[in-house]
């Protein structure tokens, strides 16, 4: 008895495990009889390149077949017998899922293989007070300005990335001097960086990373109302940023990044007015296109 029940388990597994091959039905109303027997009763009929799995052997001309499940009833089962002749041997993995007997591939996660990175971003940032503001008559306060700029970049090993940065900002503050008239500073500049970044996420669609990078700020202009005054100069800037980025698709994404920029320069401003520490430092946020080749 239980070399029986042990029989009929690998039977039963062999067929119902999708161990076995993969056939097409050759003719429409091929009929799939009880027994592998053209007289046993038929059990339904099925048509032209329908996908169904099968024995690996023929009984007497038959192979017998598991039922495509959206084709089973009560009274049909889960198994029928079709004549050899009906049948050509084989079946795509796109057809076995229509045929029911393959779920459909669920996407993994994998991770990205691109070696390099343009960015184009927009930024927002809020310079702190400094002594220029105070020396040139304006009120010491935070001054909202915004910049525009790219990067290269290259992805070196798994985990990290390093590349170039070139930014153009700027910040303007109008306030009303002593004697009531109104004045302004604007203070404009270029910044050229360096960077090496940490990637702690590459999985598709996902890359973030934290960043450190420095460089120089090439030329800082800054342009006073009061005297007509204008001044340049130049300094080191230093960044720390954490940064994200999620693809559309394979090669096209956006970009964000939050962080921190120490840009802190002494300069001459104007020949009666002396020098003066311009503090440039800020937090912020750039928002752009990724691509990703």
């Amino acid at each position: 008895m239980k070399k029986i029940i042990m029989i009929s388990s690998i039977v039963f597994y062999s067929l119902s495990g999708f161990s076995a091959q993969t056939f097409q039905i050759k003719n429409d109303g091929t009929p799939v009889f009880y027994r592998p027997n053209e007289d046993a009763e038929i059990l339904l009929t099925l048509s032209e390149g329908v996908v169904v799995r099968g024995s690996s052997r023929p009984k007497d001309g038959f192979y017998k077949i598991l039922i495509p499940k959206k084709l089973r009833t009560v009274e049909s089962g889960k198994f029928g017998w079709v004549l050899e002749t009906r049948l050509v041997i084989g079946g795509s993995d796109q057809e076995l899922r229509t045929a029911g007997f393959q779920k459909s591939p669920v996407q993994k996660s994998v991770s990205l293989r691109h070696l390099f990175e343009l960015s184009l971003f927009g930024q927002g940032f809020m310079s702190k007070p400094s002594d220029a503001q105070t020396l040139l008559g304006a009120p010491s306060e935070f001054n909202f300005g915004f910049g525009f700029g790219g990067e290269f970049g290259y992805f070196f090993a798994e985990d990290w990335a390093f590349g170039v940065r070139i930014l153009r900002h700027q910040f303007s503050q109008s306030y009303t001097d002593t004697s009531g008239g109104s004045q302004s500073i604007e203070f404009s500049g270029t910044n050229l960086i360096g960077w090496i970044e940490y990637l702690f996420m590459h999985t598709f669609p996902w890359r973030m990373g934290i960043s450190l990078g420095g460089g120089a700020s090439i030329s800082t202009t800054g342009t006073f109302t009061v005297a007509s005054g204008q001044s340049t100069f130049a300094g080191m800037v230093w960044i720390l940023r954490g940064k994200f980025r999620y693809l559309f698709t394979e090669n096209i994404g956006i970009t964000a990044a939050i962080g921190y920029r120490l840009l802190n320069e002494s300069a001459g401003l104007i020949s009666n007015l002396g020098t003066a520490n311009v503090n440039l430092s800020s937090p912020f946020v750039d928002l752009g296109m990724s691509f990703e080749f």
